[in-house]
């Protein structure tokens, strides 16, 4: 583990220190370091070549991204790798990605490749693939928003007999509160978690026959990074699930105004939900602004329209 855990304090100098370039000697030429399962734990701290800091948009300012570079000898970049760290980066994060990419075919969406995940401190680390691409922060192009859509109405071919994360049963995203563990194990414990967070209503949410499918539930311009080929890679998996499509629905509906108009012409391109569906989202949305404290974006009558 030398080698990794040297990795890791590398990384925390980054985050004291994101200005400087961090470089490690080597007594002969730079080698080639193959980022496969295991490789981190037999590379010794000199052979790291150079580690550079690059920023990344993130919806967690804690969170920076470090890239890591090794070089051949001809001097040319060989395997690259991603650390994603901060406070917030959770192993949740790291299998739910995981369980994406072993899922997903790489022809429709790519998804990054985990090597590993660590924790060290308050920070934990995710150590995965970079893929070259780029970000288009005011994304409204039909086109592309189209292509988007037709890879979540895609994600409806994956089912589970129960909701919840793609591994294990601890849910985070934005229909859960962010500073409380919950756990569901059953489509009863999703029904009478939101149940509770309607009030005294009466109503009570009804997701009988609805099936869990595969859902990203954070999809948003900063975490699509499109590709040459005209594909793109979705990151950021932590809030992922086994949900009624509705939630995918709702979750647009419930950041209308955060992303520009993305997230209204993404809505009309997604399927449209049916009657029971729409009124089991309207209740969706009402207990997430019961749990809200503030309203960024616009209003909690508007954000009630699934």
């Amino acid at each position: 583990m030398k080698g990794f855990l040297n990795l890791a304090t590398a990384a925390l100098a980054a985050e004291l220190y994101p200005k400087l370039l961090w470089r490690y000697s080597s007594t002969g030429p730079p080698i080639k370091l193959d980022m496969v399962e295991g490789t981190f734990d037999s590379v010794a701290p000199a052979q790291w070549t150079s580690i550079a800091t690059s920023q990344a948009s993130s919806s967690t300012p804690a969170r920076r991204l470090v890239e890591i570079r090794s070089y051949t000898a001809n001097n040319q970049i060989s395997d690259q790798a991603i650390i994603k760290y901060g406070p917030h980066v959770t192993q949740l994060e790291a299998e739910n990605q995981r369980a994406a990419y072993e899922m997903l075919n790489a022809k429709v969406v790519r998804v990054p490749q985990i090597y590993r995940f660590f924790s060290l401190g308050l920070n934990g680390y995710i150590v995965m693939e970079n893929i070259k691409g780029f970000k288009i922060d005011l994304l409204e192009d039909a086109c592309l928003i189209r292509k988007v859509a037709d890879v979540l109405a895609q994600f409806e071919k994956f089912t589970s007999p129960r909701p919840g994360p793609l591994r294990g049963n601890l849910v985070r995203g934005p229909f859960w509160p962010a500073n409380d563990d919950i756990y569901v194990n059953s489509i009863e414990d999703v029904e009478n978690f939101y149940t509770s967070r309607l009030g005294n209503t009466g109503a009570a949410l009804d997701l009988a026959n609805l099936p869990f499918t595969l859902r990203h539930l954070d999809v948003s311009p900063r975490n699509i990074l499109w590709l040459p080929d005209g594909t793109f890679c979705l990151l950021d998996w932590e809030s992922a699930g086994f949900y009624p499509r509705l939630f995918e629905v709702c979750e647009q509906q419930a950041l209308i105004g955060k992303d520009g108009n993305f997230n209204r012409l993404l809505l009309t391109h997604m399927k449209s939900l049916t009657a029971h569906e729409k009124a089991q989202g309207e209740l969706l949305l009402w207990a997430y602004h019961n749990m809200q404290r503030y309203y960024l974006y616009e209003s909690h009558e508007q954000g009630r329209q699934c």
